[in-house]
């Protein structure tokens, strides 16, 4: 049996004062984990199945600076305030989970606390991260397990880590969320991090990607071409009434969802993903 989770963060997009909008060259945004809407050169899989580059916008996290690229008169609900374009940060960076620069997407810290589950999924598990907005699970990344890799906040959990990343993937990733070494890693947030955060085991995924795909499956976040959308942003896709036991009414924490095969479940997600006119963001650059 393969293992979905339904993973929930916040869904409400991080605002930006309008008295600083037009000035404002760099912000350093909150870390309460919310969505923002992102700009980013990137890879991205077209309607057809083939791999493209190109000026990306897709929904995500990103607490460290930003600029701003866009700002929207949008009055439409749902639909995004300003378009960022992330800035690794140059001092301690906020803890970025998902993270999916760079090489591959990945996932290592958040709820796997308070989720024994978290810590032990297997290779070709999907784990949605979404958000609950007006009573339905929107989602901003699909998350297909490659890889996992146990580890502890040390020395030797964090050597871990880096040899399974290239040295470039390691290093933007180390500079942009979380450092596990430094004496101020410990997430600000409650629920990604505990009173014995250097002891406690947690589990560094790596994803799924194009190239090296898991039973045809890989880790994307829905995305539109900036050209596409750039007078108005787009509004995330939406699983309401997705069946499989995704709850609408969920609003935190995460749902385990036990299935015989997650890649029906992925192909429908995929064609969701595609009728609400968006491709299948594969790679951001940072």
């Amino acid at each position: 049996m393969e293992t979905l989770v339904q993973f929930m963060h916040p869904g409400k997009e991080h605002r930006y004062a309008s008295a600083e909008l037009a000035q404002m060259k760099k912000n350093k945004v909150t870390d309460h984990h919310e969505r923002n809407f992102i700009f980013a050169d990137g890879e991205y899989v077209d309607t057809n199945g083939n791999l493209e580059s190109g000026e990306l916008t897709f929904w995500g996290e990103w607490d460290n600076e930003a600029g701003i690229k866009t700002v929207y008169n949008n009055v439409q609900n749902e639909f995004p305030h300003a378009l960022i374009t992330p800035i690794v940060p140059k001092h301690q960076p906020v803890n970025t989970d998902p993270f999916v620069f760079g090489d591959c997407f990945k996932y290592f810290c958040c709820q796997q606390n308070r989720g024994k589950r978290l810590r032990n999924l297997d290779e070709g598990d999907i784990i949605l991260f979404g958000s609950h907005l007006n009573k339905k699970f929107v989602i901003d990344t699909v998350f297909v397990v490659a890889k996992a890799i146990q580890y502890t906040y040390t020395s030797s959990g964090l050597s871990k880590v880096q040899k399974v990343l290239s040295k470039e993937d390691y290093e933007l990733f180390y500079k942009s969320s979380l450092s596990f070494n430094r004496s101020s890693c410990k997430p600000k947030t409650k629920g990604c991090s505990s009173k014995k955060v250097y002891d406690t085991v947690r589990t560094f995924y790596i994803g799924a990607t194009y190239k090296n795909p898991i039973d045809g499956m890989y880790s994307f976040s829905p995305s539109q071409l900036e050209s596409v959308c750039n007078k108005h942003g787009f509004k995330r896709v939406s699983l309401q009434d997705f069946g499989i036991g995704i709850s609408d009414g969920l609003t935190q924490g995460h749902k385990i969802i036990v299935r015989k095969k997650t890649k029906k479940v992925w192909n429908s997600i995929v064609a969701r993903t595609q009728n609400a006119g968006c491709v299948l963001g594969v790679r951001f650059f940072l």
